[in-house]
């Protein structure tokens, strides 16, 4: 039987419980039994041995201390920074106070999202990117949250002998954003011309040719790749996930019409795996609760199952506001917490978490699933050659391995093709033998 482990505070809240629950059921895994009660714990020490963490500024004999800020108590307010400073876990700076902050307050402050909550400044999609934060407050470079958590875990074995809380089991999951679905197949005629005529135009002698030969019927559409890619992650058993995108209708969300024979061949193919795909809904619906649940139910519908995993194309993600969408439309876990035109760790965690409403000041049913890696990183944003985006891979992957955290890639359909970007259609294959 493993110890027991408690965890005192004079008072509870609901950031503080919803901290304490990523801590050590999502992420560490071991029960932790809570109380406001110092009776209650002396009370149990006289039957029973257990290992005691004391998150107050009182002193308890024999238990693991950890002085907390004020910030997990408040019942409203996100407008705190977290900087970088010789306090460990950095400091909260608010208009009127800047205070050293302790573990579960910068992990609170990072998984909650409160800095995405805040005012700042946003890229040309009104997207969280690189520039919203400034050089004082903690990068993206690393995961802190995962890397202070195990700290906080090789401290408690030590400072508990018998404890020996476990480090968290490393996962690589494979997800792959099926936009276009097809380079030239499943369009209408018109657009069909139109790619002709443009063809045409610009001198594009070898997309001419290519398109014309896949019109005809000469050659295969060079995105579909689907029934040998289904059949490596078989054989490979790689965990893996497929977003689809349902709505055709803006100028940022092109591809093969969803009724057309290539598109619906293409759902016959997935049906058999439709618990592993989930639906990408497009670039408008993200602050629009109508289209959201119109693509999940058409998703529902193409693939027979119920829609309960998303992400947002291009990251269209408003914190405020997006999630309470997804909830009511039935999404349980969303995986567009990540960036696309960057290597990094948006909520400094490679763990699921659940979404935080500060307007409620709850934790919501939804879970974000952290992304580290796009593929467009490299060759739409670097220019990397394969070689160099491959290293930086697998350092990657070594440093999350190194935490036991979930390390999660991003590719698309075109990544298989040398249509657009020439070097780069092995590019899955090689990162999934790292």
């Amino acid at each position: 039987m493993r110890p027991e482990l408690w965890f005192y505070s004079p008072q509870f809240s609901p950031r503080l419980e919803y901290v304490l629950d990523f801590v050590f059921k999502s992420v560490l895994k071991y029960k932790l039994h809570r109380t406001k009660s110092i009776p209650e714990i002396n009370h149990k020490k006289k039957s029973e041995k257990i290992f005691l963490i004391n998150y107050s500024t009182e002193y308890i004999n024999g238990a693991f201390q950890i002085k907390p800020h004020d910030f997990l108590f408040k019942t409203n307010g996100f407008n705190y920074r977290l900087i970088k400073s010789e306090s460990y876990y950095g400091t909260l700076v608010g208009d009127t106070f800047t205070e050293s902050s302790d573990l579960f307050t910068s992990v609170f402050y990072f998984i909650s999202r409160a800095e995405e909550w805040q005012q700042r400044k946003r890229d040309a999609h009104n997207r969280f990117y690189d520039q919203s934060i400034d050089a004082t407050e903690f990068d993206f470079s690393e995961p802190y949250v995962d890397i202070w958590i195990d700290e906080f875990r090789l401290k408690l074995n030590e400072f508990f002998l018998d404890l020996n809380l476990q480090q968290p089991e490393f996962k690589t999951v494979y997800t792959f954003d099926i936009d276009n679905a097809f380079a030239f197949k499943g369009r209408s005629l018109c657009t069909t011309v139109f790619g002709l005529m443009k063809d045409v135009l610009f001198l594009k002698g070898g997309m001419l040719k290519q398109r014309c030969r896949v019109v005809l019927g000469i050659s295969n559409d060079p995105f579909d790749v689907y029934k040998n890619l289904l059949s490596y992650i078989i054989q490979k058993k790689l965990d893996s996930r497929f977003f689809f995108l349902i709505n055709r209708k803006t100028s940022w969300d092109k591809g093969a019409r969803i009724h057309s024979k290539a598109f619906k061949k293409l759902i016959t193919l997935f049906k058999p795996h439709a618990q592993v795909c989930g639906v990408h809904p497009s670039y408008i619906s993200s602050e629009n609760t109508e289209l959201i649940e119109q693509e999940s139910k058409i998703f529902s519908d193409l693939f027979g199952v119920n829609t309960i995993q998303s992400r947002q194309h291009f990251l269209k993600f408003n914190i405020q506001s997006t999630p309470i969408i997804l909830n009511k439309a039935g999404i349980s876990s969303d995986w567009s917490m990540g960036f696309s035109d960057r290597i990094g760790f948006r909520a400094r965690t490679t763990h699921a978490f659940k979404y935080y409403n500060f307007n409620t000041e709850t934790p919501e049913q939804l879970q974000f699933i952290p992304f580290c890696m796009m593929d467009g990183v490299f060759y739409i944003h670097g220019k990397t050659p394969l070689d160099e985006a491959l290293t930086q891979v697998s350092k990657i992957k070594e440093r999350i391995r190194k935490l036991g955290g979930q390390c999660v890639f991003v590719f698309h359909e075109r990544t298989f093709s040398e249509l657009h970007h020439p070097g780069y259609s092995r590019f899955f294959y090689e990162v999934s033998e790292i």
